[in-house]
């Protein structure tokens, strides 16, 4: 009897094992028609998680087509044209029956395990190598490409923090209006941004973008925008003049800026 149950026990076991071997193997999969284009290591001591940000992508992308669409033209059909495959390629023939997929950013444990995962309307994205040191977090930066294809707009830089096993995509309170939305930030021909230091060694995201003025009139505005993380959340704190910028010039002192004040507006 003793016996029996021992080999109950070891099959009871066994069968754990082959679940938990099984279930693994469903959540490190990628998705059907994707492949991992990018996969960067966590700072572990921040985001306290150990893994990765993942950037999954249409797995037909060729390094050529996915290289000519980012630099303009975000459709799969048009850079291949442009890249000399005929209409009767099986490539193209691929994509003209089945449109490209949507980027998706995911975050991964160790194990290739899928923590959270967020899909884009666009086709590709890019994990930066610059991050934002919030002292004991860092903020990452991922820029999807939603370019038009006349080279006017490159794409729209998400901000991420990772807590409590999520990547928490970010937003900025306005301390004008004290309204809250999704922090992106945009490089086009009027607007650009760069990370930079401020006096008290803090860092800090500069913004800078060129407009109509409002109501219309012949007069153009430059907005020089001051983004920064206190207390837990993100401020945006603003400064315009009559003017014009675009990315033919250099980009603004950060004396063009204006100052954090003492004690950010809360948000409401």
């Amino acid at each position: 009897m003793r016996l029996i149950r021992h080999f109950n026990s070891v099959a009871v076991l066994v069968l754990a094992n082959l679940v938990v071997a099984t279930h693994g193997a469903e959540v490190t999969t990628i998705p059907d028609g994707y492949s991992i284009h990018q996969n960067v290591p966590l700072h572990g001591a921040s985001s306290k998680v150990r893994g990765s940000l993942q950037v999954l992508e249409d797995a037909r992308l060729t390094p050529d087509l996915r290289e000519t669409m980012w630099a303009g033209l975000n459709d799969p059909l048009a850079s291949l044209e442009g890249l000399g495959y005929a209409k009767d390629d099986p490539l193209y023939d691929s994509f003209n029956r089945d449109p490209i997929k949507a980027v998706r950013i995911r975050l991964s444990d160790r194990a290739g395990h899928s923590l959270d995962e967020r899909e884009f309307d666009w086709p590709l994205g890019q994990v930066e190598d610059e991050t934002v040191n919030l002292g004991d977090r860092v903020a990452y930066l991922v820029t999807i490409n939603s370019s038009n294809g006349s080279g006017a707009y490159t794409g729209d830089t998400y901000v991420g923090l990772i807590s409590d096993g999520k990547l928490r995509w970010q937003s900025v309170i306005d301390d004008k209006t004290a309204k809250g939305k999704e922090l992106v930030l945009t490089r086009s021909l009027k607007e650009d941004w760069r990370i930079a230091d401020d006096a008290a060694g803090h860092q800090t995201i500069l913004a800078v973008g060129s407009h109509p003025n409002r109501p219309a009139t012949e007069d153009l505005v430059v907005d020089y925008n001051r983004i920064v993380f206190r207390d837990g959340e993100w401020h945006r704190i603003t400064r315009s003049e009559i003017g014009f910028w675009d990315s033919e010039h250099d980009f603004p002192d950060q004396s063009k800026f204006p100052p954090w004040p003492r004690r950010a507006r809360r948000s409401q």
